[in-house]
């Protein structure tokens, strides 16, 4: 399959367009981002709904570890908003060869898949993606971002 360079550049067109209003619009920041039907373009955007956020709050309460808690929401809102503002001053053409990139491998997937490959497509996110965490470290928040 091939994927036109007009429909790749209007997605990131409007990958650059969400991320800039991502807090203006005060969208909540624990969300997920899909960009048309490519799917973990941005892995680094963990979904926490508030109900689950609530959730681990009562837990925290309950065990007298709200501080704890309370540090780590903190910290996990600090790296989404640093990641959201560095994605929206990305230059388009490192955007595209992304797009392009999880595109392309969207396609092998699916290829893959339908010749009796794996099913659920590639086995782990790319180490290209030039906004992906490349630490091997074993800790993570309290949502399971790193």
């Amino acid at each position: 399959a091939v994927v036109s360079t007009q429909s790749t550049g209007t997605t990131v067109d409007t990958i650059l367009s969400d991320f800039k209003v991502w807090f203006p619009a005060k969208i909540w920041p624990f969300s997920c981002y899909s960009a048309g039907a490519i799917e973990g373009l941005f892995p680094e955007l963990v979904d926490v709904s508030m109900d689950e956020a609530r959730l681990e709050f009562l837990k925290a309460k309950q065990t007298n570890s709200l501080q704890t808690y309370t540090n780590q929401f903190e910290s996990d809102g600090q790296k989404i908003m640093g990641f959201v503002n560095k994605v929206s001053g990305t230059p388009k053409s490192e955007l595209l060869n992304l797009v392009k990139q999880k595109i392309g491998s969207s396609v092998l997937a699916s290829a893959t898949s339908s010749s009796g490959g794996n099913v659920f497509g590639s086995s782990g996110p790319s180490t290209n993606n030039p906004f992906a965490n490349n630490t091997s470290s074993a800790s993570s928040g309290a949502f399971g971002l790193k």
